[in-house]
């Protein structure tokens, strides 16, 4: 075995290169760590720009749903309103229609 690598089973230990080496190692490095970051901001910044746009497009069906569910309130509200008030019209038609035939065969 060199002195520069040492194999322990199937891991790889690297000894720190020469001066210039080291530096050219460690400079190319950092470069492939901006490219890295320099790919991930553009690709986080067009996800933000979809993420935006989506919202923007489905503000109006937000506002849509929740219209809609105001109109389902009130609409349940009358619901519950006119049950009563066709049981008591129906029970005022009912009376209505006996009084009515209680004239005709009795001659009222």
């Amino acid at each position: 075995m060199g002195d520069r690598d040492q194999v322990s089973g199937s891991e790889k230990a690297i000894a720190p290169p020469a001066s210039s080496e080291f530096e050219k190692y460690v400079l190319d490095q950092l470069q492939r760590g901006e490219r890295r970051m320099n790919e991930m901001q553009a690709e986080m910044n067009e996800n933000t720009k979809l993420t935006k746009q989506t919202h923007s497009d489905t503000a109006a069906i937000v506002t849509a749903f929740q219209a809609a569910s105001g109109a389902f309130k009130v609409l349940e509200f009358v619901g519950k309103v006119a049950k009563p008030l066709l049981w008591i019209l129906g029970g005022m038609f009912a009376l209505g229609y006996l009084w009515s035939e209680f004239r005709i065969r009795f001659h009222i």
